[in-house]
């Protein structure tokens, strides 16, 4: 049976959740959200993003490990989310103090926040594709 569009915005919400949830960069439940063919679009996980760093659920988990370990108190804020068909977009805030590297940047101990808007298409009610933009 397919998934529902409500039931993919609440899998989004879930998955945030999972993020915040964060074990020293760890988010163990990922496979349960992103198939593991998963493509990131527009990763954080190397400072020259190459071809591996896009494609897979290894590549993926060092997305957002390189994001929860920059950023250990993380939190999203959910502003707006729009569904139709496969797809998922969210606008929201992310905060976080910089006690990390990341894409090159050293560890300022400064709370950034940021504005993002990510698309999330699903496949098998799991994340199959992800793009993001932010800004501060």
């Amino acid at each position: 049976m397919a998934m529902k569009v409500n039931q993919r915005k609440e899998r989004v919400r879930e998955y945030f959740d999972a993020i915040e949830q964060h074990e020293d960069g760890h988010i163990e439940e990922l496979p349960a959200f992103v198939i593991d063919d998963v493509v990131n679009h527009n990763p954080v996980s190397s400072e020259d993003v190459e071809i591996r760093d896009t494609q897979g659920r290894e590549a993926y988990k060092r997305h957002l490990e390189s994001l929860t370990t920059a950023f250990p108190n993380l939190r999203l804020e959910i502003e707006d989310m729009v569904a139709e068909d496969d797809r998922v977009a969210v606008r929201f805030t992310l905060r976080g103090t910089q006690e990390g590297r990341l894409m090159g940047i050293e560890p300022t101990g400064r709370e950034l926040t940021l504005s993002v808007i990510a698309i999330y298409r699903f496949e098998d009610g799991k994340i199959a594709e992800r793009w993001g933009e932010a800004s501060r």
